[in-house]
């Protein structure tokens, strides 16, 4: 039987379920209370407020190191094979953060405070790739390049697919699937020059 998680873990995870769902201005504390079997007490104890409480979620969820898997993406040797990995996983972090990144994109106007809280993991995740891109060139695998503007294309590559799917319900130009991301990896290290 799993551990029952403590209050300040239901009410960040009741917090973003709702404002996720309902928007900021659509949901009170007392509805996150009571979806998070607490007293409204409580949650103005531990968070002191609806903002902090959301902002305290978003940074738990915006951790990406804590969803690695063990040991990070020690690269192979087979560049392509390496980042078809890393690019699975990406995506699936995105989609799996869909909503709480969706908030965070049509909120930012009206709070910019709120997207500072999730920005971490998109500059997470380009931080991790420069690191593999340097690996890779210093081990001869790919050519010197700029390794972040590498980084920021690869990753740009899977935030327009999670964008689509997200606001519009599909990717509209590719399914992206493991082949799809296999075949951009492929494209990525080969380029389009000729050999």
């Amino acid at each position: 039987m799993a551990p029952r998680k403590d209050a300040r873990e239901r009410l960040q995870d009741a917090a973003l379920e709702l404002i996720c769902r309902d928007g900021y201005n659509g949901v009170t504390t007392r509805a996150i209370a009571k979806r998070a079997g607490v007293n409204e007490v409580t949650l103005f104890r531990l968070f002191e407020s609806k903002e902090k409480l959301l902002f305290a979620a978003l940074e738990r969820e915006a951790d990406i190191e804590q969803r690695l898997p063990p040991g990070g993406f020690p690269g192979t040797g087979d560049v392509v094979e390496d980042l078809s990995r890393i690019g699975n996983f990406m995506l699936a972090g995105m989609l799996e953060k869909a909503p709480m990144l969706k908030l965070g994109m049509t909120e930012m106007q009206r709070r910019p405070r709120m997207w500072r809280r999730i920005a971490p993991a998109p500059r997470k995740a380009i931080e991790l790739l420069t690191g593999y891109f340097d690996e890779a060139a210093r081990a001869g695998l790919i050519r010197k390049v700029d390794s972040r503007m590498a980084s920021i294309v690869f990753f740009s590559f899977f935030f327009r697919s999670f964008v689509m799917t997200t606001f519009l319900g599909k990717d509209m130009f590719m399914t992206m699937d493991k082949k799809a991301i296999r075949d951009f990896s492929s494209l990525f290290v080969e380029g389009l020059g000729k050999r």
